[in-house]
């Protein structure tokens, strides 16, 4: 490399030569324009009805179990949208049960409405556990967190 560091010695460097007349200058095609998108609104939570569990009565809760016997654990979870307990069971004649579903289940059969989804409430201490400890169930904690 020579001293200003672009070019070797006897190196013929090629040059682009202009349009010939008539000839347009070939140019990269530009990506066309869309519409602004508006602005997304920030997503809110819809609650369908309010689901205060002080209205699951003790009866409710026994016809609930009742429903998760005849269907089978895994069946009653899927069919009414729960996960599997993580943590707190209700402990009823010897056999474990899902908290949240059971509360889910208990609160429409207490009502005589659809059962609440797992997404429509909260479970664990502060609230599940809590109603079904209050209507004189056993719970019973089992690993998680």
């Amino acid at each position: 490399m020579d001293a200003a560091g672009d070019r070797r010695p006897g190196m013929v460097t090629k040059k682009k030569s202009p349009p010939r007349v008539g000839e347009k200058k070939k140019t990269r095609p530009t990506p066309k324009k869309s519409a602004k998108k508006p602005a997304k609104k920030p997503r809110t939570l819809k609650k369908t009805r309010p689901a205060p569990l002080s209205e699951i009565t003790r009866e409710g809760v026994l016809a609930a179990i009742g429903l998760f016997d005849a269907m089978g654990r895994d069946a009653c979870l899927e069919a009414h949208g729960f996960r599997p307990s993580r943590s707190y069971f209700l402990k009823y004649k010897g056999k474990l049960y899902d908290s949240k579903c059971v509360a889910g289940l208990a609160w429409g059969l207490s009502q005589g409405k659809a059962p609440l989804r797992g997404s429509e409430f909260s479970g664990g201490t502060a609230h599940t556990v809590r109603r079904l400890e209050a209507l004189g169930f056993t719970m019973e904690k089992k690993g998680g967190k």
